[in-house]
């Protein structure tokens, strides 16, 4: 967070970061495999607004969720491509 100073000239005051974009959404089919990017919402996180790749992000039921590693909160799936082909599982 970014710190201004108070009209009066006092104390600084910490000012909320701008919020983000949110992307379209997104229909997942399911049982499918995915390209992803992802970004992590979560102001109080290091990974704030950072976005990450994910090469293989399987879609569940056409629901996927993903986790930030650091925070343990749901990040936002910006875009995401079907893979094809599809990886094999065993």
């Amino acid at each position: 967070m970014s710190q201004t100073t108070a009209p009066d000239g006092d104390e600084p005051t910490e000012e909320d970061p701008p919020p983000l974009p949110v992307p379209d959404p997104i229909t997942f089919l399911p049982a499918m495999y995915y390209a992803a990017v992802v970004r992590d919402d979560n102001t109080a996180c290091v990974n704030y607004a950072r976005t990450f790749d994910v090469p293989e992000l399987y879609s569940n039921a056409g629901s996927p969720n993903v986790v930030c590693g650091r925070c343990r909160q749901p990040m936002t799936i910006m875009s995401a491509t079907l893979l094809d082909p599809q990886p094999e599982v065993s």
